[in-house]
């Protein structure tokens, strides 16, 4: 009788760690799925930030009449976006002076 008790409780332990196991696994894969959307939230965050000013160079090169050079100082777009002001200036088929 005391050894059926005893197998009974350590089956027990063992079920209840693997049922740990699992909870842990579950809650480091939700615990990452809630860092890759806080991560992807921030990437979208900082691309809409940077389309806003693009579009804001490619309205004042419009309105102004401006260099792409002129524009982007004046909007403080750093020059390592200069390549997609002018994609954008392209793509609406806006006439532009570097």
């Amino acid at each position: 009788m005391a050894a059926e008790t005893l197998l009974a409780v350590s089956k027990d332990e063992n079920e209840c760690a693997r049922l740990l196991n699992e909870y842990r696994i579950i809650l480091d894969y939700q615990s990452g799925l809630a860092a890759a959307k806080r991560e992807g939230e921030q990437i979208g965050e900082q691309r809409g930030e940077l389309l806003g000013k693009i579009n804001s160079v490619v309205n004042a090169i419009k309105s102004w009449n401006s260099t792409v050079t002129d524009a982007m100082r004046v909007m403080q777009l750093g020059s390592e976006y200069r390549d997609n002001v002018i994609a954008e200036l392209k793509k609406q088929n806006i006439s532009f002076t570097e």
